[in-house]
């Protein structure tokens, strides 16, 4: 794709970040509309919009979005349904209740969004400026995330000791994220992935990296809070020892509004900082110290959020 788009549809389809939603072409120059520092990242991404209407998608790619439509459809309705039917079962809940009170419907992928990104090895100023990272250590917004396996590693898990791992290569097979969705409707019995994408081991820094995501969504008008229905949490309670379901419950005690997940996830999307901006990416501004270990903090409508850098 990114050896055929013309510069037109470049420029014609270009992402706008602080519209809260990553729709359109991204340049290798940070996550902003306007250019920064080059990144190496290239991406599409595909909502609603962008499938009903055939001039948001890139002419090169017109005779091939029958095939697209279709692998985003068996991605939501066959596999990330199977999953939702899991996770509804660990909750004790019917097998679709996920899937009919939470997942979004519509489209390929609801209120979510289908991302083809490249990855083009990192010139030597960004690597220095980012520290190696290509994108900050976060949670994702929804309820699952599927990408798959590819051999160029960059994808990185926080582990239960508090070291980043590289997401080793599985021929063939999908790696599945938790979102923060996910984590606060299950009252914290399932943690949202901490992840990041940092540069690949040495003997991979030449190759170029392809990535394709499926992003599901949760009900763009729903206030997140535990599934109260569920036997496992009438039964063992909730946990609160990781991620933003206890800031979302510290501001409902509060009485006090959690934001809808639509405005969770536009607000972090347009406020997102680049790997590559030293102005923000430092102890005293966007960053903390907890414990010997660099955090980011940052607060959305009145919830912190603390991740791994």
């Amino acid at each position: 794709m990114y050896n055929n788009i013309s510069e037109e549809d470049k420029e014609r389809l270009l992402f706008n970040p602080d519209s809260g939603v990553w729709s359109g072409y991204k340049h290798p120059f940070g996550f902003k509309r306007h250019r920064g520092p080059s990144d190496g990242i290239e991406q599409f991404n595909w909502y609603r919009p962008d499938r009903e209407d055939i001039n948001r998608v890139p002419t090169c790619l017109h005779p091939f979005m029958d095939e697209i439509e279709a692998f985003a459809n068996y991605l939501t309705g066959s596999v990330n349904r199977r999953l939702l039917t899991l996770f509804s079962r660990v909750l004790e809940l019917p097998d679709d209740y996920l899937w009919e009170n939470v997942q979004t419907h519509g489209s390929p992928t609801g209120e979510g969004y289908f991302r083809h990104a490249l990855f083009r090895p990192v010139q030597k100023t960004t690597e220095e400026a980012s520290k190696g990272l290509r994108m900050h250590g976060h949670t994702d917004f929804g309820l699952t995330t599927l990408l798959f396996s590819v051999p160029v590693s960059c994808l990185q898990i926080w582990g239960q000791d508090e070291k980043w791992y590289y997401a080793p290569y599985r021929p063939g097979a999908l790696v599945v994220n938790i979102g923060d969705t996910l984590e606060i409707v299950s009252g914290g019995h399932f943690k949202a992935t901490r992840h990041r994408v940092y540069k690949p081991p040495v003997d991979q820094r030449n190759y170029e990296r392809l990535s394709l995501v499926l992003f599901n969504s949760s009900v763009g008008d729903l206030r997140m809070t535990p599934a109260s229905e569920s036997p496992l949490i009438q039964r063992e309670g909730c946990v609160e020892d990781q991620g933003v379901y206890a800031e979302f419950k510290k501001r409902t005690q509060q009485g006090e509004l959690v934001p809808t997940n639509r405005e969770w996830r536009e607000i972090q999307i347009a406020t997102c900082t680049d790997p590559t901006d030293t102005v923000n990416n430092r102890v005293g501004a966007h960053q903390v110290l907890i414990d010997g270990k660099l955090m980011h903090q940052r607060e959305y409508m009145g919830v912190k959020v603390v991740l791994p850098v």
